[in-house]
């Protein structure tokens, strides 16, 4: 049975329309997009952890990566850890690092990286940058699949008031 014919079965099956049906795939997608960058940023924090025992604090990181899910595509994201406040009441405030129109960060966005930091950093962004792109894509997918739910919508109502007008006569 090929892929094609299992989608008719489902649809038969279940009554799912075809914008059910993209949801459910654009869903999926976010999710193997989800634990790709989930994974990639473990390694990240793996290796902090690593650093913040091994080494003195003046080496720690200063960078955190950030991934979000929104609604079916992911949000991949950058923030500088920075700390304020005497060492009783220390308070740490994350600050949004500004990507600009490039699927990928650019190195001048970490200049208070560590050298070990900046490496780490660089390796991600080669990996994070084509899961923005495909986010952003599944993304788009999503709301084209919206838009045509619409003009479905609209169809079957404008068929449902025709027959209606029909059934009098």
């Amino acid at each position: 049975m090929t892929l094609e014919d299992e989608i008719k079965a489902l649809r038969e099956r279940t009554g799912a329309s075809f914008t059910d049906l993209l949801r459910a795939l654009l869903l999926s997608e976010g999710d193997v997009l989800e634990t790709e960058a989930r994974g990639l940023s473990s390694g990240f924090y793996g290796e902090c952890e690593r650093v913040r025992q091994e080494r003195p604090s003046s080496e720690h990181n200063r960078y955190l990566a950030r991934v979000e899910r929104r609604n079916v595509a992911i949000s991949i994201r950058w923030a500088k850890v920075r700390f304020f406040g005497g060492k009783g009441s220390r308070r740490r405030m994350d600050e949004n690092v500004p990507r600009g129109d490039t699927a990928q960060y650019p190195m001048t966005s970490f200049p208070d990286a560590q050298d070990w930091e900046r490496v780490l950093i660089s390796d991600l962004e080669e990996k994070f940058g084509p899961l923005r792109s495909r986010s952003s894509m599944v993304a788009k997918m999503a709301v084209l699949g919206a838009a045509y739910r619409q003009v479905e919508e609209g169809a079957r109502q404008r068929q449902a008031a025709l027959e209606a007008d029909t059934a009098k006569f």
